[in-house]
């Protein structure tokens, strides 16, 4: 629990509303785990329930959204801001478990055009989905590639490997 509360904030848990809350979610979902912990309050940085301004962690007053019951829910929750293109692009990149290049990707994603393409990537780079390993695109987080890859329907898990 301890960890969790420092996940939020290194102050005492006074100086910030809600700690006590996301920290019982953090605990109860996470089951203490650091790794899981940490990967659920990135996707709260991610949908901006969690900030860090002028030198401390801010939560809202109330949180309006309902927080994610579980691991894989909140690491799926990360992907509900995406466009449709940049949700297709992970989706597609989901079932491979290693990265792909730029030109791969562009020809497993065709018919999309190359902009469309391009877009997407930059996307899911700035949201801090993917990341540009080398000369290769890969998952930032692998917890979020395998759940992504489980969340699909086993037709649609079957049409994207047959891009591969």
């Amino acid at each position: 629990m301890r960890f969790a509360k420092n996940a939020v904030d290194g102050a005492p848990p006074s100086r910030v509303r809600n700690v006590e809350r996301i920290a019982d979610w953090f605990f109860e979902v996470a089951g203490g785990n650091p790794k899981i912990t940490l990967e659920l309050a990135h996707g709260l940085l991610a949908r901006g329930t969690l900030r860090y301004v002028d030198g401390s962690w801010v939560l809202p007053t109330e949180i309006d959204q309902t927080l994610p019951e579980d691991t894989a829910n909140a690491l799926l929750h990360s992907l509900s801001t995406l466009t449709p293109n940049a949700r297709a692009l992970a989706e597609l990149l989901s079932v491979r478990r290693a990265g792909a290049s730029t030109e791969r990707l562009l020809a497993v994603a065709a018919p999309k055009p190359p902009d469309e393409v391009f877009r997407a990537l930059e996307e899911l780079v700035r949201v801090g989905i993917l990341e540009s390993a080398g000369h290769e695109y890969a998952f930032v987080r692998e917890p979020l590639r395998v759940e992504l890859a489980h969340s699909l329907a086993a037709s649609r898990s079957q049409e994207l490997h047959a891009h591969w």
